[in-house]
């Protein structure tokens, strides 16, 4: 039959595959769906990638994909496992891009129930609005550094201090959060101990008669207004 042309794409009815050459094939279903295939052999076996539905993709494009995927061949790559790896990177920069904001909207949804009082979830939500959003709620947080979080803390630190040490330790939370759920990588940057304690006075230095010492992360959020 030769070539494939966009008349008969558009034409062919019957349930099969339909080749354009070089490894590029028009399948047909029994339900009539029409989808593009490239088709090659590595060690004696048959391999085929979907290139996607006519819809999509019309015949010259076909071409130029089944060309591409050649090219990968010739030079001894596996087109199926470059497309996987390139999925699995875009799936990273995707969760790279996860804001500060939505992180901390997903910890507070996974921590929720653990808040018995509706004022104290409402006081972490509170802090987070007036304080951090302002600072890095637009940020990544893949890239949050010690300089952004200090720029959330350094302004409050002395005169709302007891406020501040709990709002380092929200911060410290969710972006442990995201660390654990794939969205950064390394240390956090707002850790106390050993990291921003060389940068800030301690709180009970700041006001000796209260103890504004960050609590541990099972205690957040705490129920004091803001």
């Amino acid at each position: 039959m030769g070539k494939l042309t966009v008349k008969r794409v558009a034409g062919l009815k019957d349930m099969g595959r339909y080749g354009d050459g070089q490894g590029l094939f028009l399948q047909v279903t029994a339900t009539g769906t029409k989808s593009w295939l490239y088709r090659w052999e590595r060690d004696g076996r048959e391999r085929c990638m979907g290139l996607g539905s006519v819809h999509d993709v019309d015949l010259e494009e076909a071409r130029d994909l089944a060309r591409d995927m050649r090219r990968l061949v010739r030079a001894g790559r596996d087109p199926i496992a470059e497309r996987r790896a390139e999925r699995e990177q875009r799936k990273a920069e995707a969760r790279k891009l996860l804001l500060f904001r939505d992180a901390a909207t997903q910890y507070f949804d996974s921590h929720e129930r653990k808040w018995a009082s509706r004022k104290t979830r409402e006081v972490f939500l509170a802090r987070l609005k007036t304080f951090v959003y302002p600072h890095i709620g637009a940020l990544a947080v893949s890239d949050i550094n010690t300089q952004d979080v200090l720029k959330v803390l350094e302004p409050i630190w002395h005169s709302r201090t007891e406020t501040a040490s709990r709002v380092r330790g929200y911060i410290e939370a969710i972006l442990a959060f995201a660390t654990v759920k794939g969205y950064r990588t390394g240390d956090n940057p707002a850790r106390w101990a050993g990291h921003l304690r060389e940068a800030l006075p301690s709180p009970a230095a700041i006001a000796p008669d209260q103890h504004y010492a960050a609590l541990p992360v099972k205690s957040w959020p705490p129920s004091s207004p803001v």
